[in-house]
């Protein structure tokens, strides 16, 4: 018995003290952190880690998008952008050349986005761009962008 009361403070003290490790990292380390989430899940086409980006209120400024518009896209993409055959998602993204200035609560984020399509085995640029925008640090959520804007360097929005 008193080796399970043992494990169960072990593991407490564990998550705690992980807790304040956490809490105690610097905000370029979280957002970045954050980033590498939502890259990761969209090439897994998973979509909570892409979501986790933006706060519900999120708008976009440069093409009007909103939250909603960017959880329909890429929800619409997951289903349909996929090989018959293998059921693989066909795109592919590379998030790069991160700026991150972060204040207390506050950051100006911005990065390079190319998005990539699987088109006869061979990954092709379908749309590169730089996203800027700023970010607030949630109690519930953590680091979320409020607002931002996407300035295109090369082909189009393809989904």
């Amino acid at each position: 018995m008193r080796y399970t009361y043992l494990l169960l403070a072990l593991l407490v003290l564990g998550f705690g003290g992980f807790q304040i490790w956490q809490s105690t990292r610097p905000p370029e380390v979280k957002i970045q952190r954050k980033l590498d989430a939502a890259e990761e899940g969209f090439n897994d086409s998973v979509l909570r880690p892409c979501l986790d980006l933006f706060d519900p209120g999120f708008f976009e400024g440069s093409k009007g998008y909103s939250y909603d518009d960017i959880r329909a896209g890429i929800t619409a993409a997951f289903f349909r952008e996929v090989d018959p055959k293998t059921k693989e998602f066909l795109y592919r993204l590379s998030i790069t050349e991160e700026e991150i200035d972060a204040y207390k609560d506050t950051a100006e984020v911005s990065f390079l986005v190319e998005l990539r399509k699987l088109i006869r085995e061979e990954w092709e640029l379908k749309w590169s761009f730089r996203f800027a925008g700023e970010m607030k640090d949630t109690e519930s959520d953590g680091w979320q962008f409020m607002k931002g804007g996407v300035d295109t360097l090369e082909g189009a929005r393809p989904l």
